[in-house]
């Protein structure tokens, strides 16, 4: 393939080009039909759509106006005579920032140009399915999560994003420019710096290796574009051979029905949570509530309930308070506190001695920021240790705008099957911390994809087990393969296994022959 050249373009028009009022390559007509000037930058710019997280630089343009597809038009035809391949449309994509007619017009542009260019839209800050489908039909692919970063905080959430895409059908949905993708974003391995820092310092991934393993893994199984973002120059002989492991690279390029099979939240106690943020839009916040204990010095508390059904066993089928933290009443000057009043400090953890409050890294106002949640030193003057509990059951955080969750973590199993042959893909994750044994039935994967296979059970002898055979009666035998491991597992029975280290994962090929 060789090397492939790429650029990274933002919404709309540059401030500085509406500034300058400059003119517009290839308009025709006039905006001003009784002077008959030209069109100028500042007759298409749109007042008001400055992006959000880099206002003083860009900001959107009329798409449906005869200045504002000259411009595009304009733009899309030079980056075809450069040679562009890969074009990264920013701030027009998610929630905050989504901008329709914008990517509609760039997309016709591109078909226009007379170059394949791969068209890719970002930053996918809060995308759903929903708004997905309004894209795929006209992007390569389009990110689909915050900007990700070397923690495994910003790595768990992408668990529930990429099921979510995949169970709405959208991983390789049909596309006019072929097939479109949800992005998980860069792979953020190997030599790095810190978010929004311009230059320096660099460092190195502060992922474990079980964390790494794991999120290439995810991201091979749930087909996302995987875009290396280290530093090339600077990569070392692990992380080299983390991303070019070929059985790893066949199921992100030749897998289909990529779907999560099971997910098993954890039903131990606080070693198996931890808290987090979310941005309120969705509905998981929606989970905390005032609790009295008599007789205890914790004796206000808010508590996270989990509405799982496996843990729906505390006080007659009562949803189980998951987690509990002392809650001291918000008074303002001499307002004496109400013990149910909805404004409040949360403490942290016993151990921890201190509050939680959230955290916001990187550079304010742009798309770098990394919120997070801290224990911090107590203090009724911080703004930022204000919570104010929802009547809908959210722990709001006035200052960021952010709320407070439990992160439950559990056991995830990924399948997909190859394209052609009767190949099969399993991915075992652990989103716990300590190591756990997963396993999965052959015959439940297989079904999944061949829903007219038999199972037949054998119990004669001294080796009871399963007969896996297609709807022909012809027997399926299959072997597995280790594929981290590059381990040949022989013919398996059953089920297929392993313990699972904590944030690890255990990927697994199995190739199943009939009998003859």
């Amino acid at each position: 393939m060789g090397l492939k050249f790429g650029i990274h373009v933002m919404r709309g028009i540059s401030t500085a080009a509406v500034q300058a009022n400059t003119p517009i390559l290839g308009a025709k007509g006039s905006p001003d039909t009784k002077s008959g000037r030209p069109w100028l930058a500042a007759d298409i710019a749109v007042p008001g759509t400055e992006c959000k997280w880099m206002t003083c630089c860009f900001m959107g343009i009329d798409a449906s106006s005869e200045g504002g597809r000259a411009f595009v038009k304009s733009l899309y035809d030079q980056y075809a005579s450069w040679g562009v391949d890969f074009i990264k449309h920013d701030c027009v994509f998610g929630v905050p920032d989504l901008r329709i007619s914008e990517i509609e017009l760039v997309s016709k542009s591109i078909a226009e140009a007379g170059r394949p260019m791969v068209y890719s839209l970002s930053p996918g800050v809060q995308a759903t399915p929903e708004i997905g489908s309004k894209v795929s039909n006209m992007a390569n692919m389009y990110r689909v999560t915050a900007d990700d970063w070397d923690t495994w905080s910003d790595l768990e959430t992408h668990f529930d994003v990429a099921r979510d895409f995949a169970a709405a059908g959208m991983i390789g949905a049909p596309s006019e420019r072929g097939r479109s993708w949800p992005d998980l974003d860069m792979l953020p391995l190997g030599w790095l710096t810190d978010p929004g820092a311009p230059v320096g310092p660099h460092r190195w991934c502060n992922l474990s290796p079980a964390e790494q393993h794991t999120q290439v893994s995810l991201w091979a199984m749930a087909k996302s574009p995987l875009m290396y973002g280290g530093d090339l120059r600077a990569i070392d002989n692990a992380t080299l051979s983390l991303i070019t492991n070929p059985w790893i690279l066949d199921i992100n390029a030749h897998s289909v029905d990529n779907l999560e099979l099971q997910s098993t939240p954890s039903h131990t106690s606080s070693k198996s949570s931890r808290f987090g943020l979310s941005d309120c839009k969705d509905e998981i916040p929606r989970r905390w509530s005032l609790r009295s204990v008599r007789h205890s010095q914790d004796a206000n508390q808010v508590c996270w309930t989990s509405t799982a059904s496996s843990e729906r066993r505390w006080r007659k089928g009562e949803e189980l308070p998951l987690k509990c933290l002392h809650w001291t009443p918000f008074a303002s000057g001499s307002q004496v506190a109400n013990t149910s009043s909805r404004m409040g400090f949360i403490a942290s953890p016993p151990e921890l001695h201190g509050c939680l409050a959230p955290v916001v890294l990187g550079i304010s106002n742009t798309e770098v920021q990394q919120p997070s949640m801290q224990n911090v030193e107590c203090s009724s003057e911080e703004p930022n240790q204000l919570w104010h509990l929802t009547a809908e059951g959210r722990l709001r955080n006035e200052h960021t705008g952010l709320c407070a969750i439990v992160v439950e973590e559990g056991e995830r199993i990924w399948v997909a099957r190859h394209s052609s042959d009767q190949v099969y893909y399993m991915a075992f994750f652990n989103l716990g911390s300590t190591a756990t044994h997963m396993a999965v039935g052959i015959d439940t994967v297989i079904r999944r994809f061949v829903p007219s296979t038999k199972i037949i059970d054998v119990s004669s002898g001294s080796n009871p087990h399963r007969r896996v055979m297609l709807a022909d009666n012809t027997d399926l035998i299959c072997k597995a393969f280790d594929v981290w491991n590059q381990h040949d597992l022989g013919v398996v029975g059953n089920s297929v296994g392993a313990l699972v280290e904590g944030h690890g994962v255990a990927v697994y090929i199995l190739t199943c022959t009939t009998s003859l």
